[in-house]
């Protein structure tokens, strides 16, 4: 528990106010060890959830818009809370930061992306002007943090950032639930959740109901609806069989929560198209399938092979390769297999949940304070 009511403020103008990461695991463990924690972003009202006081931002729709305007109402709102600590989440509130820091501040920078490979898969961006930016930022972005206490989501971000404190983005489950309802019949339901881009495998996804004839695929995350209607043009007549849950809105963990417990699902899915970005990430998903008990089917990037193959709790498979996918999804479709790859899956996970990140984040801010 925290000694004293510290007032602690966590900033982020790119993600909703709600956010998994930044609200539910670090904002509400922040304050149930007793830190007075306030969060200034994106959001419709002021108000209080879960003892965190959430301070709105402007949801803008326009990136360029955000950019140009969030820094400096977030600096303003932020310097007015007069803490000793500011904890923030996106690489265009650097500037903030250093600001912060001019006023003697302590300032936290966690880091959730590999920008520099990030900003090349960007979809909005032109390939030549990405090339172009991402090395520079990368550059700038490492000056800029040496002036910073950083904490990472990824352990592979410590080779550009070695001082920095790991806090992984392992989910945050009290309890391990009762395993989902595993399928049983001639039509395999897969479930993916999470964002859904070109990028995170929307299109090799979408295809799966055209290489099995009877298969459901349902998506519980943002999508928008021009990606909806690509991915309903690859799957032709069999496009009734996609569901997307969540068409132009963000789902709050709870959301994708209930859909886990609904249960009846063959597997969970993450067949990402070869890109750099991806590749040594241990995505979230992984042990939130793991934690339902659901086999898993993924691209065989080597650290994902090593997590799931290496824990039995599903198969790996090239991403370009359709035989092999057809192959995946029947052999997940075998109710002895599915069930000894589910077991494994529940037995692992219990590795990889925020109670030990939660440990670590609270000892860290409590060097940073006492």
């Amino acid at each position: 528990m925290a000694q004293r009511k510290e007032n602690i403020v966590q900033l982020t103008s790119a993600h909703p106010a709600l956010d998994n990461r930044i609200f539910f695991k670090e904002c509400v463990s922040l304050a149930r060890s007793g830190y007075d924690v306030t969060l200034i972003a994106p959001h419709t009202k002021n108000e209080v959830v879960q003892g965190v006081r959430i301070i709105k931002l402007p949801v803008f729709k326009n990136r360029l818009v955000r950019w140009l305007t969030n820094p400096l109402l977030v600096f303003f709102k932020a310097i007015r809370q007069r803490a000793r600590l500011y904890h923030f989440h996106d690489p265009e509130l650097i500037p903030v930061g250093l600001a912060l820091r001019l006023f003697g501040k302590v300032v936290v920078y966690d880091i959730h992306e590999d920008y520099v490979s990030s900003i090349q898969q960007k979809e909005y961006l032109p390939k030549s002007i990405a090339r172009m930016t991402a090395p520079i930022f990368g550059c700038l972005e490492q000056l800029a943090a040496n002036s910073f206490q950083q904490i990472i989501a990824e352990k592979y971000y410590s080779r550009r950032f070695p001082h920095s404190i790991e806090v992984l983005n392992y989910p945050k489950i009290d309890k391990l639930p009762p395993p989902a309802t595993s399928h049983e019949g001639d039509s395999p339901r897969f479930i993916y959740t999470g964002n859904v881009t070109v990028n995170r495998g929307a299109l090799i996804h979408a295809n799966i109901v055209n290489l099995l004839p009877t298969a459901e695929v349902h998506f519980v995350g943002h999508c928008t609806h021009g990606l909806v209607a690509r991915m309903q043009a690859i799957a032709g007549q069999n496009r009734s069989r996609l569901f997307f849950h969540g068409v132009d809105r963000y789902l709050p963990f709870s959301e994708i929560e209930s859909f886990y417990q609904a249960g009846a699902w063959t597997a969970g899915l993450a067949i990402f198209p070869d890109v750099a970005h991806y590749r040594e990430k241990e995505l979230t998903k992984f042990f939130e399938y793991m934690a339902y008990g659901l086999p898993i089917i993924a691209s065989n990037f080597l650290v994902w092979r090593r997590l799931i193959e290496g824990h039995s709790s599903g198969i790996c498979i090239d991403p370009a390769d359709t035989k092999a996918i057809v192959a995946a999804l029947h052999q997940v479709s075998l109710p002895q297999q599915a069930s000894t790859m589910g077991k494994c899956g529940r037995e692992a996970v219990g590795n990889y949940l925020w109670q030990g990140q939660e440990e670590k984040l609270l000892g860290f801010y409590r060097s940073l304070l006492h």
